[in-house]
C-alpha cells in the first residue's frame, strides 16, 4: 500500500493523532514506548514498539473507533524482552 503519497490531513489529523496518542498511553500503560501516529484522510498508521502480539491488538483496538478514523494500519514492531 503506497501511503506516502497521501498528503496529512492537518485540520483533523492533529486532533486524530492526539487522541489516539493518549489513548494508546491509556491502554498501553506504557508512556515511555516510542509509539507514535500519522493521520491521512481516515488512515490512523499506528508505528513504534510494543512488547507483545496482545499488545500491538489492545492498542489498534483503542483507537480504530476514532471520531474520523475509517481505516487503522498496524505498524507496531514486537520487541520481544529476556527478563
Amino acid at each position: 500500500m503506497a501511503v506516502a503519497a497521501l498528503p496529512i490531513s492537518h485540520s483533523k489529523g492533529c486532533g486524530v493523532t492526539k487522541e489516539a496518542q493518549e489513548r494508546l498511553r491509556a491502554v498501553l500503560y506504557l508512556p515511555s514506548r516510542d509509539l507514535h501516529c500519522e493521520y491521512r484522510h481516515g488512515l490512523l498508521i499506528l508505528r513504534g514498539r510494543v512488547g507483545s502480539y496482545y499488545e500491538k491488538q489492545l492498542a489498534q483496538e483503542a483507537v480504530i473507533k476514532l471520531e474520523g478514523v475509517t481505516q487503522v494500519m498496524n505498524e507496531l514492531e514486537v520487541t520481544w524482552s529476556d527478563s
